[in-house]
């Protein structure tokens, strides 16, 4: 067989399997994305303490995004880093403003590990670029989009 054509059926071959393993992956993202989108009541703790958390995560495109509200009124608006559907888990960048001095803005991770079903999750959350050391948090769905009845 000639060398030239042996070459363009392996490059074919190659090109055709990262397609198809992209849009699995792809797919696999998507689904996961439309299973944590929605409302989630819950707690968020520190070594001094802990408060009432409300999580909502949305769905923004091919992205998600969301806000904790906590129980005095303050938001704490996260931006997707990294998305793990096959352990289900959800790495964010959480933003704070100080609310004594709104100069003041603290930023860090967390990681939401969501349970088989999806109505739920446990976390940890962290200062900077660590998603651990800060405290931990939690969830439970008190608001599910199913959209594949929106769909019908």
């Amino acid at each position: 067989m000639n060398k030239q054509l042996l070459s363009n059926v392996r490059i074919f071959l190659f090109l055709s399997l990262a397609c198809i393993f992209g849009q699995a992956s792809a797919s696999s993202i998507t689904d996961f994305f439309l299973e944590i989108v929605g409302t989630y009541e819950g707690e968020l703790s520190w070594n001094e303490g802990s408060t009432a958390v409300t999580t909502t995560i949305i769905l923004e495109g091919n992205s998600i995004s969301g806000t904790s509200t906590y129980a005095d009124g303050l938001q704490s608006p996260f931006t997707l880093i990294k998305a793990l559907p096959e352990t289900r888990e959800l790495i964010v960048e959480w933003k704070e403003v100080d609310s004594d001095d709104p100069s003041i803005e603290y930023v860090g991770q967390a990681l939401f590990l969501f349970a088989p079903d999806y109505v739920s999750f446990e976390g940890a959350w962290g200062d900077d670029l660590a998603y651990e050391g800060g405290g931990v948090c939690n969830g439970i769905s008190k608001q599910k989009i199913n959209f594949n009845q929106a769909v019908d």
